[in-house]
């Protein structure tokens, strides 16, 4: 750290990004630092550490589907942590298509019977059509975040 400090002339600032909650099955996801593609996150927990200086930078994550992303500015304090906690804005349409995946196993090997097979063709196609617009809406905004201070981690 002391190096660090001689090279930045103050104290350097740390940016630790981490998922808001578990995630069963982590999709890595490429990370812009002010415009500089700084790589993918592969990390299994979903975790990276940044050590910059300070002031505000343009942070944008994006998911291996470049076109979903989100693009924020985060203000960075000498010597202290910046947590920033990121998260999907998709968590009702995962559980419905998880749901909808049962159900589609389910009709593999059990007949509900011709009008329940219809009825249920056309609110899957309904569902993932309504997912799709939503998805498309959101697509520069995808991911939230939520920022929290951690002053007086780093050891000066």
């Amino acid at each position: 750290m002391t190096r660090i400090r001689s090279i930045l002339g103050e104290p350097p600032a740390m940016l630790l990004l981490v998922p808001a909650r578990r995630q069963w099955l982590y999709l890595p996801h490429y990370l812009t630092f002010d415009g500089q593609l700084l790589g993918l996150i592969r990390d299994k927990h979903g975790r990276c550490q940044i050590i910059a200086t300070p002031g505000t930078h343009v942070l944008t994550f994006s998911s291996v589907y470049t076109f979903l992303r989100t693009t924020e500015a985060v203000t960075l304090q000498p010597g202290t942590t910046t947590v920033l906690a990121y998260d999907d804005r998709n968590r009702v349409w995962n559980w419905l298509f998880n749901a909808d995946l049962v159900f589609w196993l389910l009709k593999r090997f059990i007949s509900f019977g011709t009008t329940w097979d219809l009825v249920y063709e056309v609110v899957s196609w309904s569902v993932f059509i309504a997912w799709l617009v939503s998805t498309w809406l959101i697509r520069n905004h995808y991911f939230k975040f939520r920022v929290d201070d951690a002053a007086g981690q780093n050891d000066g």
